[in-house]
């Protein structure tokens, strides 16, 4: 088993936050201030974080086990900071109904999330004239809580597609360089 260390869950974690707060700025700064599903936008951190590890460290064979302390992290911080804190007035019993539903939905998501873009990733990949359409088209999707547009799509298309390249390369160094 690879093992991830203390300090590599934390840099993990760290890129993820980053890219969930660029993706809000991209989305403020092109005037969106729709409704977001924030567990959707820390899915999408993690896959790419996620898919980068696994390539930097040539295949999911060598890391799938060790990713799980990673996505166990990621969930703990979704719960912790946007559940809990609405839910403090809960009795135990509902509080740990409500977190173990939240757990499954989230496992649930991420296995069906990640499976969609990895082929989507794939896809654009060859071809690269698309910009990554096909991945963020489904990643804006379903982050926002209402649909948008197709032409509120396109105005987001080419930004995100210059901040997921950065976010993937930025990634990739990191972990290239543990």
């Amino acid at each position: 088993m690879n093992e991830l260390s203390t300090e590599h869950i934390e840099r993990m974690k760290s890129l993820c936050y980053g890219i969930v707060g660029d993706t809000a700025r991209v989305l403020t700064d092109r005037g969106f201030n729709k409704p977001i599903d924030a567990i959707e936008l820390i899915i999408f951190s993690t896959f790419v974080v996620t898919e980068s590890y696994i390539l930097a460290k040539k295949g999911a064979a060598k890391t799938t086990e060790s990713l799980d302390q990673f996505h166990l992290e990621m969930f703990n911080y979704v719960t912790n900071t946007y559940f809990l804190k609405q839910h403090t007035s809960d009795n135990e019993k509902t509080l740990l109904k409500w977190h173990s539903q939240l757990q499954d939905r989230f496992y649930d998501t991420i296995a069906s999330r990640y499976t969609e873009y990895r082929k989507l990733l794939q896809k654009d990949l060859n071809n690269r004239n698309k910009l990554y359409r096909n991945i963020l088209g489904a990643f804006t999707n379903h982050i926002f809580v209402e649909p948008i547009s197709e032409d509120e799509r396109q105005h987001l298309i080419v930004p995100m597609a210059f901040k997921f390249a950065y976010f993937f390369i930025g990634c990739l160094e990191s972990f290239k360089e543990q």
